[in-house]
């Protein structure tokens, strides 16, 4: 493959000339055919130029022409600029199998252990394929704050337009370069409930947010400190959870030469490993069938971008598998989950009733204390979860309650099997052993 630097590169089959073409601000683009316009820096702080990339030649130019149009850098505040990190150049990256080694033992050589290493590099490789991928990878890290800002900083050398925040509100998502599609790596997220919000909104592949009489797509990778023995349990299946043991030994510290060196070393190899690998992601079949949908979605997430190494795609099947059993726990304290659990009993016991939802309550309440928790949940807390499964409580004389008449009752089933409850997988009832049938049979 060929390099070459030149002012502009026009496709010999355009029936244009230049002139008539309008200039198109990009911050990358990824053709059908595998073809690629990539942002690159001549140096770390120096203007971004654009490399094209057509499966055959690679050129670099400040304005590319390419089937018919005529592309430019995006402008990008200086200020962010600077907090970015592009690559310079692009070079052989080898094999998947040593890129992927290289790089964990990269966070390896920094004290982090293979647990933690080994996420984080598949984590790593699915920045650099967000369009592709069915949700946007997502990080989520507790543990001690200077492993994790240790952590966050060595991500900040590797992964794709990585943007390093110290804190971030869901409002200001909007005002970031959100068409650069940059892997947001975020030290403290305001507010509790906001950095749920941030995952769920910007994990969506068309995540638009409206601004000033325009849609702005927040859709972008990120990785997101939840502080030291911050919840990840509200935060869906389909993200990576990382709890941070603290570091022995003297603690590594990262200055400008370090990370610079580690930038060069990685991105420019990323940048060649995207580059060759654009149509082999979009077309992968990589999946896990046998897990929840969740975890299905992740393991699709971190397993599509790994090209031509399919030992490397089997080694997620352990880290699946732990992902789900940590999904299942957590359900088992969750209220949200339990009062499904609570109607499936009520269904099973008094199926055709009314149930009122004070007497839900008090079954959810009874389950969770025999599970140790302490948790107080009030009745008005259980008729929001039941309206947002579907049940819509209606008043009587002795409260809000709702008929567990057959639609009810098999809603609960299906619901109870969606979220793999234990209980389904004892009850007998007729309801019980057609959903497990259906489970069986490939029916999610």
């Amino acid at each position: 493959m060929s390099t070459r630097r030149c002012s502009s590169h026009r496709n010999s089959k355009s029936p244009k000339s230049s002139g008539e073409f309008l200039p198109v601000p990009t911050a990358g683009e990824a053709f059908w055919d595998g073809a690629t316009i990539e942002l690159i820096g001549e140096a770390p702080t120096g203007p971004l130029y654009l490399m094209l990339s057509d499966g055959q030649n690679v050129r670099v130019a400040r304005r590319v022409e390419f089937r018919s149009k005529i592309y430019h850098p995006l402008h990008i505040d200086p200020s962010i600029l600077l907090a970015m990190r592009f690559p310079t150049k692009r070079e052989h990256f080898g094999s998947t199998a040593e890129l992927f080694t290289e790089m964990r033992q990269a966070f390896m050589s920094h004290g982090f252990s293979e647990d933690v290493a080994l996420p984080t590099t598949y984590f790593d490789f699915a920045t650099w394929f967000p369009e592709l991928l069915p949700a946007a990878p997502c990080l989520l890290l507790t543990g001690p704050p200077a492993e994790a800002r240790l952590l966050l900083e060595l991500l900040g050398c590797m992964v794709r337009h990585s943007l390093l925040l110290g804190q971030i509100a869901k409002s200001d998502l909007c005002s970031l370069p959100m068409d650069l599609q940059p892997t947001l790596l975020i030290n403290q997220v305001k507010n509790g409930g906001s950095a749920c919000e941030l995952m769920n909104i910007s994990g969506h592949r068309c995540a638009f947010i409206p601004k000033n009489q325009r849609l702005v797509n927040v859709y972008c990778a990120k990785a997101i400190y939840l502080g030291e023995n911050g919840e990840c349990g509200n935060y869906g299946d389909s993200a990576i959870r990382i709890h941070l043991p603290s570091l022995g030994g003297r603690f590594p510290i990262l200055d400008a030469k370090d990370k610079l060196e580690i930038s060069r070393k990685f991105q420019s190899r990323m940048l060649d490993y995207r580059c060759g690998n654009i149509l082999g992601v979009r077309q992968s079949i990589f999946d896990f069938p046998e897990f929840d949908s969740g975890i299905r979605i992740l393991g699709r997430i971190l397993g599509a971008p790994i090209v031509d190494a399919p030992e490397l795609q089997a080694d997620l099947h352990p880290l699946l598998r732990d992902c789900q059993e940590r999904a299942l726990e957590a359900r088992s304290s969750n209220p949200h989950y339990v009062t499904i659990e609570a109607l499936l009993f009520h269904c099973h016991k008094e199926p055709g009733e009314k149930v009122h939802v004070s007497k839900i309550t008090k079954t959810v309440m009874a389950i969770l204390k025999a599970r140790g928790e302490t948790t107080q949940i009030t009745p008005e807390e259980i008729g929001k979860i039941l309206r947002k499964h579907g049940f819509f409580p209606k008043r009587d004389a002795d409260g809000s309650a709702i008929r567990l008449n057959d639609a009810a009752c098999n809603n609960v089933h299906q619901l109870a099997h969606r979220f793999h409850l234990a209980a389904l997988q004892q009850g007998q009832c007729s309801l019980c052993l057609q959903v497990l049938a259906l489970g069986k049979n490939g029916f999610r």
